[in-house]
């Protein structure tokens, strides 16, 4: 059965991700909140039982985790070198690596 995953921002920055049992969403599960605040919207990928996440923080550096769709592990925020005026983006790229962009 497809799972079907949401991500929100609150107005004090904090993360929430919650997922369904099934695409329309008639079994949502509770509101899981996410270490971590950033000042814009977030963008996430969700593959091989992972959520990868990346953000615009504070600093206005990137940043980046990932989160176990299962059990709501958290791994830690790595920050990428550079900085950024807009919100990064996180898609699938084609050689099989995850790619930002802002």
């Amino acid at each position: 059965m497809d799972k079907t995953f949401g991500f929100s921002r609150s107005f004090a920055g904090t993360h929430f991700m919650t997922q369904s049992a099934n695409t329309f969403c008639k079994n949502q599960g509770p509101w899981q909140k996410l270490t971590g605040t950033t000042i814009d919207s977030p963008s996430f990928y969700v593959s091989g039982g992972y959520m990868w996440i990346v953000v615009k923080g504070a600093d206005n550096g990137i940043h980046w985790r990932y989160v176990n769709t299962e059990t709501f592990a958290q791994g830690s925020w790595h920050k990428l070198t550079g900085s950024t005026e807009r919100s990064p983006a996180i898609s699938y790229g084609d050689s099989g690596g995850l790619l930002y962009r802002s």
